[in-house]
């Protein structure tokens, strides 16, 4: 069969393309133009059957293929190639291209995807564990989840007397923590326990932008006590702007108050610092004095720690205390009592009483024990260091007259410009 390129129709080969006879392919070998008809016009040859869908059409004989897109994966075909599924058909130019090879398409590449499944996975699974950890608490104040768990958490770490667990709900630490141990805070507590704590009121206007105030109350021994108290997120987590009060004691260093530089906190002494860190509630406020003692006039309470600043200056009152005044009683009762025993006109020292009279012989007096209840033990002079000392003494005196006889009298000694110094460790008494 000569007269028809690709005649018959054979179905399509397992290369994806039509078949055709042995026969045919030999005739397409040898004949490369086909015979023209003289006088005739060339000859369209009939249809041929259409082949499946997706398979390039047979082109007319002498005709060129037209080109043809690829199946999927493969680029078209150039002019003058033989289509895909057709190697080898006559028709083509002398010369031409061959059929184009079947490109397998490339696989996509799965790393990627599974490096991103296992990223996903880890930080589901990384959120469920801080979830956990964060919900059932980490030893700290992590696990509060509103600003009044945190202001009720820190008080009651303040009176169970935990000082790193009250330290630890908020991120600004003390530069210095000397007195804020648990020992320390368990001294406060047993002082003023801590108790009745109640949240009164929480104010989220300001939560929006990690702020919010608590209205707390609470009980510090028989002081009621009761502040706003702000909060702020810092880090998705609400803590305490401070968790302890800064005292500022730089006004106590330079002054000239000779009792302030004695002062001592929870027995340290104090002169030398510029500020200390306290927790609110009882100070064990002293002086290197035994005779003085310290209180701050105006306690530390939840309004120490409301504000951002935390701070508070230290208003220390100092007072001759009980011992003080035992001490110069008895100072006193020993200086006018030497009088007694004494048959002068001028005692020796201690005795701080004389007597003027010419009239009496010296050697004769007899002096009663004195009457001191008109004698006033006054207030300390913080700047001296001073308790100034007033009032009265009475004797009774009686003693043999110049002329004769005995002459008995009242001896009345007015007490004025005596002082008592408490500075050391021992009263020293300044009689005028």
């Amino acid at each position: 069969m000569t007269g028809w390129q690709g005649s018959g129709y054979n179905g399509p080969n397992p290369g994806g393309g039509a078949g055709r006879s042995s026969d045919e392919e030999e005739t397409a070998i040898h004949q490369t133009t086909p015979p023209a008809a003289p006088g005739w016009p060339p000859q369209t040859p009939p249809p041929l059957s259409q082949p499946p869908a997706g398979q390039p059409q047979t082109p007319a004989w002498g005709q060129p293929a037209a080109p043809q897109t690829g199946g999927w994966g493969q680029p078209p075909s150039a002019p003058g190639t033989a289509p895909m599924g057709w190697p080898g058909a006559p028709g083509a130019p002398a010369g031409g291209y061959g059929a184009q090879p079947f490109v397998t398409p490339p696989k996509k590449n799965k790393v990627p995807l599974i490096i991103a499944a296992i990223v996903v996975v880890l930080v589901v699974l990384g959120g469920g564990i801080y979830y956990v950890y964060d919900s059932f608490g980490s030893g700290d104040s992590s696990g509060s989840s509103s600003a009044s768990e945190v202001v009720k958490g820190y008080l009651e770490a303040l009176s169970n007397g935990n000082a790193d667990m009250a330290l630890s709900f908020s991120n600004d630490q003390p530069a210095s923590k000397e007195f804020l141990s648990s020992d320390v805070l368990k001294k406060q507590i047993a002082e003023w326990p801590i108790s009745d704590i109640r949240i009164l009121n929480e104010d989220k206007t300001m939560e929006s932008i990690g702020r919010a105030d608590v209205h707390v109350a609470a009980k510090f021994g028989d002081k009621n006590s009761d502040a706003t108290i702000h909060v702020k997120k810092d880090g998705g987590k609400w803590q305490l702007a401070h968790a302890a009060v800064k005292l500022d004691l730089s006004s106590l260093s330079s002054s000239e108050n000779a009792a302030r530089k004695t002062m001592t906190v929870f027995g340290k002494e104090i002169s030398e610092e510029s500020a200390i860190y306290v927790f609110p509630g009882f100070l064990d406020l002293g002086s290197t004095s035994p005779y003085v003692s310290v209180t701050n006039s105006k306690p530390l309470l939840l309004d120490a720690v409301e504000g951002y600043s935390a701070s508070a200056y230290l208003q220390p009152k100092f007072a001759l205390n009980d011992s003080g005044t035992k001490t110069i009683t008895k100072l006193l009762d020993a200086a006018y009592g030497s009088c007694s025993s004494s048959r002068s006109l001028v005692p020796p020292g201690p005795c701080p009483v004389k007597i003027s009279d010419r009239d009496l012989v010296d050697g004769t007096v007899t002096w009663s024990p004195p009457d001191m209840s008109a004698v006033k033990i006054g207030d300390l002079d913080e700047y001296r260091m001073e308790v100034r000392i007033s009032g009265e003494v009475h004797y009774d005196v009686s003693g043999q007259g110049r002329n004769g006889g005995t002459k008995r009298g009242t001896l009345t000694s007015y007490v004025t410009g005596t002082t008592a110094d408490v500075s050391g460790e021992q009263v020293k008494i300044k009689f005028n």
